[in-house]
């Protein structure tokens, strides 16, 4: 709550393997009912079922992002494969939410994964000093305008 106070746009929220989440889950519902925009953040290089996403929706967050742990290990295009990156884009907006892709992108990543069509995706452009993100909006917050896809995505496996 207090950050969002703080008048940012989207509460970002990191849901860690081992955790409680749907405990984590429960406790945020009424702030997301009350309008706080959250965005659960996942970890490709970590196991998570994907059918959790129906969770969130449930509870009210507004988007997922799918990020990676170990910024050491690379990006997330080495961290989990396409085909499974295209599962997690479609799962999301069946559950009617946004979606965002992170994780050590570069502007080399960028025609990957735009054919994936995510919402958000936050390259980031490394210098002497410290990395630099932008986020690059892709499709209008409205859940509504949102394509819902046709095909029954096997889900992303655990790793």
């Amino acid at each position: 709550a207090a950050m969002a106070a703080t008048g940012v746009d989207y509460v970002k929220v990191g849901f860690f393997p081992g955790g409680d989440w749907p405990s984590v889950i429960a406790a945020l519902r009424p702030q997301a009912q009350q309008g706080m925009r959250l965005v659960a953040v996942l970890f490709a290089d970590a196991s998570f079922d994907v059918d959790i996403l129906a969770m969130f929706a449930a509870a009210g967050f507004t988007g997922v992002m799918l990020d990676t742990m170990d910024k050491a290990q690379g990006s997330l295009l080495t961290a989990i494969v396409s085909e499974h990156l295209a599962n997690f884009v479609a799962a999301a907006r069946q559950q009617g939410l946004l979606c965002g892709l992170a994780g050590s992108l570069r502007k080399v990543h960028i025609p990957v994964l735009l054919p994936l069509q995510p919402d958000l995706e936050a390259p980031c452009a490394a210098d002497s000093s410290a990395p630099k993100c932008w986020i690059a909006p892709r499709l209008p917050k409205s859940d509504k305008q949102f394509p819902k896809p046709s095909l029954n995505y096997p889900g992303m496996p655990k790793t």
